[in-house]
């Protein structure tokens, strides 16, 4: 959820669309606002007053990206489009919902309207949607009524008009009420709305232009007229928006945005004339040599990703012929766009670079900051860029194991994780003596290696703080910062009538007498609460794996015929008993020198298990 807090607390007062995501990162509802900032944030603020689905819909999400854009009509076909990309689970339940309307157009009737239903029947009508809200459809038809001069006024009102409204005089309507209108005409209007809600928009100004000039070969100019106005109004219409663009190529769109020592990539890939998806990326930019980095990132990228036929960018790389060079069987462009739809798509991409960077460095100001107060409150040697904590396991005292977690300014560095298996095993585990064997190897590979944390996390209190200091003490000037951190402990005694008062949890240093108590809540509490208990996942993880091998091996030698050699094949053959234990009849009779007889009994014995 801090993820989430920091997203809403930077999120710009611009249109776009912005896509929820869940715990496995599926998005599961796409909306578009006129002012992200004020639309996703209503999202998580005054949640009982929400009605069920969308309490529901705030219960499920972990995450969100947006994507900035240049105006609200754009927002509303993009948002069209990533619904029909992604399906989320959240847009498509509204397809049966009555409270969530669809466009209806009935060409079975003389007249046709654009009508907005709340239910979709079992008629020859077509219907549009459904629409995740009224509003979206509200902008739908403002857009529509914009172009087409279709009729707005009910049956009622039509059947009774003596003489053009308003609309007429606004160029608006055709008034059949009381103007002779063409029906055929009036219909090919309706079938043209039709094609522009189906995405098919250039189909659309070449049917009005052929309507056109058919108008004007037969002398009708004031058809001819009205078809001109339809498309100079179609046309604004799409300069005003550049997610639907009229190139058919497959088009990848890369902006870029650079600080002293980062750089933003955003790539939008465009497909079938629309923009279809963002991917942002932030990289590190040892010297400000933005060229540079772009060659290498399409570079990189383009290993293993799908070729477009033309990529748009702010700058040409330097070795834009090598490029076009290297990927000439999938006939690559590489162009940049001074005007027009592409260079307009471009300054999105561009926008969305920035917005990523901007991010990305607020984060981590916010993280220097942090880092800056745990060295003063703990009064540390060092800025602890690099923290990692170790955490001993050993569930039902058997195969002790140690754990070690790395974060780097503030974050997971699963890479850099490592554990040991716990050597010096007596009859009773020892806390103790593992996390000092455990600290004493870690400070050894760390010497060797020249990579010692700038602070060292014991999970524990005072004395596994004092067994880690007695393997600090055999090494020579240890520049790392050693801490342990300990749970909260209940302060008063259970009783019926008393609520149980917890202390603080606790952090423990050497040189202090009393621990310093972490704040329920603060950024310090939430940081080491992360990395400790991260350390204590990573521990039972591996614990589990561990008891979990022996305990497949000791099993196998229950088994008359299998020996060590046995025994080591069918390990090669199965990695893991989990594996194994899966595996048919069949798969395991195929094992090199495994008789049939002792087959059978393994795989009886597995499925016991």
């Amino acid at each position: 959820m801090s993820s989430i807090k920091f997203k809403l607390d930077n999120l710009p007062q611009k249109p776009g669309v912005y896509l929820m995501k869940d715990k496995k990162n599926l998005v599961i509802y796409v909306g578009k606002a006129k002012n992200l900032s004020r639309r996703v944030k209503s999202y998580f603020q005054n949640i009982d007053a929400h009605d069920l689905k969308t309490k529901t819909l705030v219960s499920q999400i972990v995450d969100f990206d947006v994507i900035l854009l240049q105006t609200e009509v754009e927002a509303l076909l993009l948002e069209r489009t990533l619904i029909r990309k992604h399906q989320p689970q959240y847009n498509i339940l509204f397809r049966d919902d009555k409270e969530y309307p669809y466009l209806k157009i009935n060409l079975n009737e003389k007249w046709p309207r654009i009508l907005k239903v709340r239910k979709r029947k079992e008629d020859d009508a077509f219907y549009f949607g459904p629409f995740g809200s009224h509003g979206q459809v509200y902008d739908l038809l403002k857009t529509i009524y914009s172009v087409f001069p279709v009729i707005r006024c009910s049956p009622q009102v039509f059947d009774n008009a003596k003489k053009p409204c308003h609309y007429y005089h606004m160029k608006q309507c055709l008034a059949p009420c009381s103007i002779n209108v063409d029906e055929n005409t009036y219909k090919d209007m309706l079938r043209c709305i039709m094609s522009f809600l189906k995405g098919k928009d250039k189909s659309v100004v070449e049917i009005l232009k052929k309507r056109m000039l058919e108008a004007s070969d037969k002398e009708d100019y004031e058809t001819a007229l009205s078809l001109r106005n339809q498309i100079s109004s179609f046309k604004k219409l799409k300069e005003s928006q550049n997610v639907i663009i009229s190139s058919t190529k497959k088009i990848d769109v890369i902006g870029f945005s650079h600080s002293k020592n980062k750089i933003s990539f955003t790539i939008q890939h465009v497909r079938k004339r629309k923009l279809l998806e963002q991917r942002n990326f932030i990289l590190d930019l040892p010297r400000p040599e933005s060229d540079k980095a772009l060659s290498s990132f399409i570079l990189q990228f383009y290993s293993s990703e799908s070729i477009p036929e033309e990529i748009l960018c702010q700058s040409l790389p330097e070795e834009k012929g090598a490029f076009e060079e290297i990927f000439y069987q999938k006939n690559l462009k590489i162009s940049v766009p001074l005007k027009g739809q592409k260079k307009a798509l471009l300054d999105t991409s561009i926008d969305n670079a920035r917005y990523a960077l901007y991010l990305e460095e607020k984060r981590n100001k916010n993280q220097e900051n942090l880092l800056e107060h745990i060295k003063k409150t703990f009064a540390l040697k060092n800025t602890p860029q690099r923290i990692e904590c170790i955490d001993i396991s050993n569930l039902h005292k058997e195969s002790p194991v140690a754990s070690v977690v790395c974060f780097m300014e503030g974050k997971p560095k699963k890479n850099l994780y490592r554990f040991y298996n716990i050597k010096n095993i007596t009859d009773t585990p020892n806390d103790f003596e593992s996390i000092y064997e455990a600290v004493k190897r870690r400070l050894q590979k760390g010497f060797e290696e020249q990579n010692l944390p700038d602070l060292l996390i014991i999970d524990g209190g005072k004395g596994q703080l004092s067994s880690a200091q007695r393997a600090f003490k055999e090494f020579f000037d240890v520049k790392t910062d050693l801490v342990s951190l300990a749970k909260s402990k209940v302060l008063n005694k259970k009783s019926l009538s008393t609520k149980t008062v917890k202390s603080h949890e606790r952090v423990f240093q050497v040189d202090r007498q009393e621990p310093v108590a972490l704040e329920l809540g603060s950024k310090a509490y939430k940081l080491f609460t992360q990395i400790r208990d991260e350390s204590h996942r990573f521990a039972l993880k591996h614990h589990r794996r561990k008891r979990e091998k022996k305990l497949s091996i000791s099993s196998l030698e229950n088994i008359d015929g299998i020996g060590p050699t046995l025994k080591k094949r069918l390990f090669e053959k199965f990695k893991d008993l989990k594996h194994m234990k899966e595996a048919s009849l069949e798969e395991i009779m195929k094992t090199k020198g495994l008789a049939a007889k002792t087959a059978k009994l393994l795989f009886e014995t597995l499925k016991n298990l």
